[in-house]
């Protein structure tokens, strides 16, 4: 049985009032594994963006739509890290100033990660949205680099039948981001000569090679996303096929900014949802942002980033926050950062406690956004929101 998409109907339902209301702004979509961030301009979906090969998404884009656009050619100025989130959106939009694309290409580059975000939605049983004002793009080329109500609906329901037909082959959500590689080219090779009606098969072999994934395929076919599936169904019919992980490309954007603008804020959470929250609100506010959902991992992160200030959860499995914040206290440079214990057990025992192993503040769950500010502003002063980027930087795709 298939699974019902309830991520893209209700999807469906909150664009259709930001369009309605032609809003400005950022809306998140967050289940257990995977975020997604989309920027709207006037009610239009503009470039989303999602951390899992987010750079192998961008290039595969451009390749698809404008294979002869070099982003590098671009002069790129961030005002703040907040603009940072969204380099996708803005190259786009100083593409089309600088004439290296036109307003056609924008789009189409747009439709093929909307594709990809939308298909993560279908997935999705149970998602979480946020939604934050963020006026992104300028009116000149707002317009041209986002997509119309009717091209995102029209994309939903490709993005839904592409789901239904991936739920078929029997794989996770997550394969769509390996590469399918072929176990034994020369026994495959038999088996297509016997059938002759697999013989188109044979020149598409070396498409699966274990360096492109799913999408990679689906771009490098230049056809329907369905024909890379019914592709991809043959060869597991006939176990040829595993699949492998692959890395992101490099980020074209690493060190553009600098180390120095901004405070950092670091969050101890095993909770995915709270992470990516908290994210939001920090930087939207001009500060920088760091995490880690595993406990273990707490103090190797600290010792790393070396953060201004901590964001700590109280209830976790393994280690608990009481005793990570007792190590805290016990690092060398650690004795007076500010430390926010975030629990959803407001008591007054946990009140008491966590002031005795060093916390030097006390959060309820779930964290609201004016309360997080005000405790950024209270112990960072205003070390948030000054963040400027090194100009002019290279973007290559």
């Amino acid at each position: 049985m298939l699974r019902q998409t309830s991520g893209i109907s209700r999807l469906r339902a909150l664009l259709t009032t930001i369009n309605a209301k032609q809003l400005s702004g950022v809306l998140s979509l967050t289940d257990t594994k995977h975020t997604w961030l989309l920027p709207f301009y006037r009610g239009k979906l503009g470039y989303p963006t999602c951390e899992i090969h987010r750079v192998r998404r961008w290039s595969r884009a451009i390749k698809r739509s404008c294979p002869q656009f070099r982003p590098s050619r671009i002069r790129i100025e961030f005002a703040s890290p907040s603009e940072l989130r969204f380099w996708e959106q803005l190259t786009l939009a100083r593409g089309l100033k600088a004439e290296e694309i036109n307003p056609e290409q924008a789009r189409d580059i747009v439709c093929t990660a909307a594709k990809e975000m939308l298909f993560t939605a279908a997935s999705m049983m149970e998602p979480q949205f946020n939604w934050q004002p963020f006026p992104l793009l300028d009116h000149d080329t707002g317009s041209q680099v986002t997509l119309e109500q009717c091209e995102v609906q029209s994309l939903m329901q490709v993005a839904e039948q592409l789901w239904q037909r991936w739920q078929l082959l029997g794989l996770d959500l997550d394969y769509s981001n390996r590469a399918p590689m072929l176990k034994d080219s020369s026994a495959l090779n038999t088996k297509i000569q016997e059938q002759t009606e697999s013989t188109s098969f044979y020149s598409l072999q070396p498409l699966f090679n274990g360096q492109r994934t799913f999408w990679d395929i689906d771009v490098k076919l230049q056809q329907s996303s369905m024909v890379a599936i019914r592709i991809l169904r043959y060869f597991l019919q006939q176990n040829a096929v595993e699949f492998r992980s692959l890395p992101d490309l490099p980020n074209p954007l690493s060190g553009l900014l600098e180390p120095t603008a901004g405070a950092l804020v670091a969050c101890i959470d095993d909770s995915m949802v709270i992470c990516r929250s908290l994210e939001n609100i920090v930087t939207h506010a001009g500060y920088r942002f760091v995490s880690t959902q595993d406990p273990v991992q707490a103090i190797p992160l600290l010792r790393k980033h070396r953060p201004d200030f901590i964001f700590l959860d109280l209830n976790m499995p393994v280690v608990n926050g009481y005793e990570i914040c007792t190590q805290i206290r016990r690092l060398e440079g650690f004795r007076d950062t500010p430390v926010t214990i975030l629990t959803g057990q407001d008591g007054l025992v946990d009140r008491v406690r966590a002031k005795l192993v060093g916390s030097t503040d006390f959060l309820p769950k779930p964290p609201r956004k004016e309360k997080i500010v005000a405790l950024l502003e209270k112990y960072l002063g205003d070390r948030g929101g000054a963040g400027t980027a090194k100009s002019p930087s290279p973007l290559r795709n």
